[in-house]
């Protein structure tokens, strides 16, 4: 079989794998973390992994997530498919490309789902509400603070992801709730400290699941 053959097999085999709603592409900053939550939460909504892809970024800064999500945009393209939607998740933290990040990803009519400080306080919305501000203390950044944060109401935090994860898939509705207040707080005082847009990438996936 010849390698342009064998490239017109894969886009056809692509092709009759995609479910008849939205093709989205979720671009994470973290290796671990960030894509097995989604791909675990992928799998709780019962999605076709064909229609939503979730890869890590090419880099570890929110600037690689969107160089990330343009590039595999691009490879899609020119196979001749294309993503509905593409999502930059990923941190806001002590990270000197933040702003760079959000202005890249809005130029190319990307969504970004980053948190402040960080992910983790997504996670911790399952557990509790809280507008209480993340800062640096001592040698712990803003971020490791949240996580030291969330390990009080999930101690296991890290250990084995996947299995945490589908346990607290059950108080998703609480966290969706509580990240809706915690983002209105910020439009009210411009404090966007701690605050999440997950909860929007995570409101799309349900809606995919029942259009």
């Amino acid at each position: 079989m010849t390698k342009r053959s064998q490239k017109y097999k894969r886009i056809e085999h692509l092709r009759s794998s995609i479910k008849p709603y939205d093709r989205i592409l979720i671009v994470c900053e973290g290796d671990k973390t960030e894509p097995t939550y989604f791909s675990r939460l992928i799998k709780f909504l019962e999605l076709s992994t064909a229609n939503v892809h979730v890869i890590a970024a090419d880099g570890s800064d929110p600037k690689s997530v969107a160089k990330s999500a343009i590039a595999q945009y691009q490879k899609l393209i020119d196979i001749g498919e294309y993503y509905n939607r593409v999502y930059c998740v990923f941190d806001r933290d002590e990270h000197s490309t933040f702003k760079a990040a959000v202005k890249m990803a809005k130029a190319n009519n990307f969504f970004t789902a980053y948190s402040v400080p960080c992910f983790e306080y997504w996670l911790l919305l399952h557990f509790k509400y809280s507008r209480a501000p993340f800062s640096r203390s001592g040698s712990k950044s803003a971020s490791q603070n949240c996580a030291s944060e969330l390990t009080l109401h999930l101690p296991a935090y890290s250990k084995n992801l996947k299995e945490i994860y589908d346990e607290i898939f059950e108080l998703l509705d609480v966290a969706l709730h509580r990240a809706r207040i915690a983002l209105q707080d910020v439009k009210e005082t411009g404090e966007e400290n701690p605050s999440t847009l997950v909860h929007k990438l995570v409101e799309n996936l349900q809606r995919q699941k029942n259009p």
